[in-house]
């Protein structure tokens, strides 16, 4: 979990603020190192200002004179950069102190904000990650479900006792069929990234199974990516979803080769080839 300013960061703080405000701005970590800045040769330098404002834990302004005799130091103000009360960070603007100082609170305000945007956006994507890990799992089912997996679920809200049924998007581009996937998912889908591709654990109405499918696969078409879309059968709830993805990875490798022009299998169609390929142990 990002808990400290870094290198990413502070350039794009320093990007962003030095749109609107007209001098140079350095972002330091927690260390008082320069991470960030519009002056290049000073990057990785300690700056002694910075050094000052971790310490004492509030602003601090270095004069011409002080920095005549300040490591790595211009003149300008340097503020804390705080997060749920710590101090993560230093931004400093290069400048005469009477000059600059009212910009200061501005650029740290735009500085915090910038870091709780990220704060965000690393926890929706831990999130996301964590979501995955309960699908593979599900897909997987090698062994009984451990507590952490429901502790998991039930913090996501996923509602383990619907109908579902496993689609397989096989693809070159993952990333884009993706995005068409998000676009087409209720709040109790279910979905990870594989290897080759994307499952999507859908929850299925009463006959809605196949139209969902149907409608899948036109979106697909519709978006220009090459993939194989492949359905396995319904399932009462999560117990089954493992069967469920076995029949859609089996449909999917038996349909490729008996009919490779087709874009998409589905398991009811090829049950018994893929019966005996089961059987066959290949």
């Amino acid at each position: 979990m990002l808990r400290y300013v870094t290198k990413e960061l502070a350039q794009k703080i320093v990007c962003r603020t030095m749109e609107i405000i007209d001098c140079n701005i350095n972002v330091m970590n927690e260390k008082g190192v320069i991470i960030g800045s519009g002056d290049k040769k000073r990057m990785d330098q300690i700056h002694e200002g910075a050094l000052m404002v971790l310490k004492s834990g509030s602003s601090y302004e270095i004069t011409q004179q002080q920095a005549d005799t300040l490591r790595g130091a211009k003149p300008g103000v340097n503020l804390p950069i705080f997060f749920n009360g710590d101090i993560v960070g230093v931004v400093g603007l290069t400048g005469l102190p009477e000059q600059i100082r009212n910009y200061g609170k501005l650029v740290r305000m735009a500085a915090e904000m910038i870091f709780q945007e990220m704060i965000l956006i690393e926890e929706i994507q831990w999130d996301e990650r964590l979501k995955e890990e309960v699908v593979h799992q599900l897909l997987q089912q090698e062994e009984p479900l451990d507590s952490l997996f429901f502790e998991r679920a039930n913090r996501f809200n996923i509602n383990l006792y619907l109908p579902r049924m496993a689609l397989i998007i096989k693809a070159e581009n993952r990333h884009e069929v993706m995005k068409v996937v998000k676009k087409y998912i209720a709040n109790n889908d279910l979905y990870a990234m594989l290897p080759d591709g994307v499952v999507l654990l859908k929850s299925i109405e009463a006959g809605s199974a196949s139209s969902y499918a149907e409608q899948l696969e036109k979106q697909l078409r519709a978006s220009d990516c090459l993939y194989k879309l492949s359905a396995g059968s319904v399932q009462a709830d999560f117990k089954g979803l493992h069967r469920s993805y076995q029949q859609a990875k089996d449909t999917l490798s038996v349909g490729s080769k008996l009919h490779p022009e087709t874009d998409f299998y589905c398991y009811s169609d090829y049950q018994i080839p893929v019966l005996l390929r089961q059987r066959a142990g290949f």
